[in-house]
């Protein structure tokens, strides 16, 4: 009897593992482009459903075959067994590694993107989000490298550029009129230009940077803006991460009504050749770290020049602090960092009076 009951197992193993992965999904479809989606009921009661290119119980090795130059078009709705779904969130991994898919289109029913939705789609050069807010899950597009272009809808509120942070082609990014939240602006090291829709507002764009509505506060600069940037007549605070990876900058134009400059605020500007200070008021960026005086010091490239109005040349003298060592900032009065020589702080031959 044991011998019948182990063969009878045996037997089931083996048909488990010949006939391949059980789908654990509700009911699948072929989509327009190949692509066979899996769909699992979310809420029976309003027939929602979730969306993947897996089964819950395929293994990574069964990468579902995808022609290179696929478009996915991911439905709104579905019909299976009579009834139709509306689809409104794609699972975790759903499409992770399709490396053939070329374009996204998300229907207008999403609600969310799952965790690494589309991990490792590295040919992805075009994706179209609906008109609403779309929940975005941690990593969704990660090692998606060829990221072009992104289009947001009109009514979406939130957008985190990190989102995109892996695309090595992504160069100008389009804020709706809607959108009062902008996470991470320079975080996308290929991004040139962002350009904001005139009716916003809560932002403004110029010259390819992004400021508040009003041009008084500039939040960032893309990461590879290049050449020389001239801030306008009305800036008057700079964000601390505003140039954050700017490697492409040679020369910067701080106008007079500037009130506050941060220390390492030009810290990534290893192209840096010239800081032009225009405002009439002397500026403090910090405390030394023992006498907690104030003192007026830059992490700039040491072959950087720093010019100031020429009244003023000899009272910037009078306050530079420039020599490795323990530093306060202005935001950090109580935790003094050291500094090295790849940055040293600025010199008193790099101090010059505007010409």
């Amino acid at each position: 009897m044991k011998t019948n009951l182990s063969s009878i197992v045996s037997a089931i193993v083996m048909f488990i593992i010949t006939a391949g992965p059980l789908c654990a999904c509700d009911f699948s479809i072929k989509g327009k482009s190949g692509v066979t989606l899996y769909y699992t009921i979310t809420n029976p009661k309003k027939n929602e459903v979730s969306v993947s290119a897996y089964c819950e119980t395929m293994k990574r090795s069964e990468t579902p075959d995808v022609k290179h130059g696929t478009v996915l078009e991911i439905p709104e709705m579905v019909m299976s067994g009579g009834k139709m779904y509306k689809v409104t969130s794609i699972e975790d991994e759903a499409f992770a590694d399709l490396e053939g898919l070329s374009e996204v289109w998300l229907p207008a029913s999403l609600k969310s993107i799952g965790e690494e939705a589309f991990a490792w789609c590295m040919n992805i050069h075009s994706i179209v989000f609906p008109a609403h807010q779309v929940e975005i899950g941690e990593n969704a597009f990660i090692h998606c490298y060829s990221i072009e272009s992104v289009s947001f809808g009109s009514n979406w509120k939130s957008i985190d550029l990190s989102w995109f942070e892996d695309s090595d082609t992504l160069s100008l990014v389009y804020i709706p009129a809607s959108v009062t939240k902008i996470s991470n602006a320079n975080s996308v090291w290929s991004l040139c230009m962002l350009e904001v829709d005139r009716n916003n507002r809560t932002f403004e764009s110029y010259d390819g940077m992004l400021f508040s509505k009003g041009l008084k506060t500039l939040y960032a600069c893309p990461r590879e803006k290049e050449g020389r940037i001239v801030l306008p007549e009305s800036v008057e605070n700079i964000y601390r991460d505003a140039f954050r990876g700017c490697d492409r900058i040679v020369s910067v134009e701080l106008p007079s009504t500037l009130h506050r400059l941060d220390f390492d605020l030009f810290e990534d500007c290893r192209r840096l050749d010239s800081l032009t200070i225009k405002s009439g008021v002397t500026f403090f960026t910090g405390k030394t770290g023992l006498s907690k005086q104030p003192v007026f010091a830059l992490a700039l490239p040491m072959d950087t020049k720093v010019y100031v109005p020429s009244k003023l040349l000899k009272a910037y003298r009078s306050i530079l602090f420039g020599k490795e060592g323990y530093y306060c900032t202005n935001d950090w009065e109580y935790a003094p960092e050291v500094y090295y020589a790849e940055y040293e702080l600025l010199q008193k031959n790099q101090l010059l009076a505007i010409r």
